[in-house]
């Protein structure tokens, strides 16, 4: 089953107010009103009109429609990441504890800390403590939420250290 997820993305992105995404969007209202219409060829151009309404919305960046297979995706996505809170949705999301992923690539920064690029495109940096063997492409790395909005990482059952996600 589809679940709409419908942002209004423009406001959040500027950190306007915006209304829970559980309350319906007007575009959505448009279009939910036609099936009330008894004659055919009106109730036909009620829907033709919503939905283009829909469409320009959308191409606007207004209103974001995902099925719920994406908006768990895309809050996996984000682990990590310091950011906003999103608007409420409809769907409710566990919160994320925990996430497996591949090193494809790691390195050293400037300041000594190894750097870790996942195969998913994350890239986390180690803060503190050491590694005992560098991490290398195809080890696998456990994250985990620690206290205070921390993380813990650790690559090929190695101890783990403190680490923060930069991308």
């Amino acid at each position: 089953m589809i679940a709409l997820g419908l942002a209004l993305a423009l406001a959040a992105a500027a950190g306007a107010e915006t209304t829970p995404i559980a309350t319906r969007n007007a575009v959505l209202d448009q279009a939910l009103a036609c099936r009330g219409l008894a004659d055919t060829s009106a109730r036909a151009a009620c829907y033709d009109a919503a939905i283009d309404a829909l469409a320009q919305a959308q191409a606007r960046g207004e209103v974001v429609v995902m099925d719920a297979a994406r908006v768990e995706a895309t809050h996996r996505e984000a682990f990590g990441l310091t950011r906003p809170p999103a608007p409420p949705l409809a769907v409710k999301l566990a919160p994320i504890e925990d996430v497996s992923l591949t090193v494809a690539r790691a390195w050293r920064a400037a300041d000594g800390d190894w750097m870790l690029a996942m195969s998913d495109g994350q890239v986390w940096r180690q803060i503190d403590g050491r590694f005992a063997r560098a991490p290398e492409p195809g080890f696998v790395a456990e994250i985990k939420r620690a206290a205070l909005g921390s993380y813990l990482m650790q690559v090929d059952g190695q101890t783990a250290v403190r680490a923060r996600r930069e991308k």
